[in-house]
């Protein structure tokens, strides 16, 4: 049975590398915020900046919640996970830009690819934690 829960995790966890492409469950105070930015670059990072704080706050209670879950080599393996997943995530949100982007395009991109694949780790941790929000 442990060995099943770990292999889910391990399934888990590549599913949530997928790169970004547009976030998908953003908190409605960050969709309103890019509504009103009006597409002005320095409003749009401004929105995404708040939301990234607010994810972060939220993947680290979870990560905690799942950690407190876990026996000794359990909480090893979660923690070399989510290390592998944030070098991950950060690399591929570092080259998600396009690079024939003009301007400030690709920091939109880039900050796009952070709230997505951070999102999907979010839910990937709740499973893992036992769906506690």
């Amino acid at each position: 049975m442990n060995a099943a829960l770990w292999a889910f995790g391990g399934m888990v966890l590549l599913a949530t590398m997928g790169a970004g492409g547009g976030a998908e469950a953003n908190s409605p105070a960050y969709d309103k915020c890019i509504d009103r930015s009006e597409g002005v670059t320095s409003a749009m990072r401004d929105c995404a900046g708040v939301e990234s704080s607010r994810q972060d706050r939220e993947l680290n209670a979870i990560y905690k919640q799942a950690m407190a879950s876990r026996d000794t080599a359990g909480r090893e393996q979660l923690r070399t996970q989510e290390r592998a997943w944030l070098k991950t995530r950060d690399a591929r949100c570092e080259l998600s830009a396009q690079p024939d982007a003009e301007g400030t395009l690709g920091l939109i991109e880039a900050d796009d690819c952070w709230i997505d694949l951070t999102d999907k780790r979010i839910t990937a941790l709740r499973a893992l934690a036992g769906g506690r929000p």
